[in-house]
């Protein structure tokens, strides 16, 4: 075998060698972007952790602060956004929750956006306070998906935390947890097609 041949099967298995070594590097790559999807984001309210008071506007766009403490009751945090359709089919729930639990947890509404706000509080006559813009800790109060909600103890203390709107196993996660009875989500009655 010459020289130039033994190159040849030199560069032909190192070759297979780089497309293998490729294929493993994806994968690895993959793995580590599976694993980081299943673990929540960094935002996500954790029981056991501490959260920071709220810097607000409330819904005519007076500066706020939602704190914990002060009250008698634990602060239950509902993070919605007037544009988001759970969050729309989660109002029955929502009200039923504003309600019920009334004499045992301080309902409060925190909108990731001011946009449709005013409207969205009034047509839906929310009769709890509602906030927006909300800042934690000197850094935007950032949720990816709504609804979610946090008990909040009067030291701050995250109790418990969920995120969706509240159906099925999580509705009853939710009622057992608040003592409470919910209708279920809302949804949109759909029309025939016009012929």
């Amino acid at each position: 075998m010459t020289k130039r041949q033994k190159l040849r099967v030199l560069w032909k298995a190192g070759g297979d060698w780089l497309v293998l070594a490729l294929l493993a590097t994806s994968l690895a790559a993959n793995v580590v972007m599976g694993v980081r999807r299943a673990l929540p984001p960094p935002h996500t309210f954790v029981a056991g952790r501490q959260m920071a008071r709220i810097s607000a506007e409330d819904a005519n766009g007076r500066r706020a602060t939602i704190t914990w403490a002060g009250g008698d009751r634990p602060v239950l945090l509902y993070v919605f956004s007037p544009a988001c359709a759970w969050c729309r089919r989660n109002l029955g729930n929502l009200k039923a929750l504003s309600s019920q639990a009334n004499a045992r947890y301080r309902l409060v509404g925190l909108s990731t956006t001011t946009t449709g706000l005013a409207d969205y509080v009034r047509d839906n006559d929310l009769k709890f306070p509602i906030y927006s813009n909300g800042k934690t800790g000197g850094h935007d109060f950032a949720v990816d998906e709504t609804p979610e909600a946090a008990l909040v103890s009067a030291d701050g203390t995250i109790k418990e935390a969920w995120a969706g709107a509240y159906s099925g196993a999580l509705q009853g996660y939710v009622e057992a947890k608040l003592g409470v009875h919910l209708p279920g989500l809302i949804f949109a009655k759909k029309t025939p097609p016009h012929l």
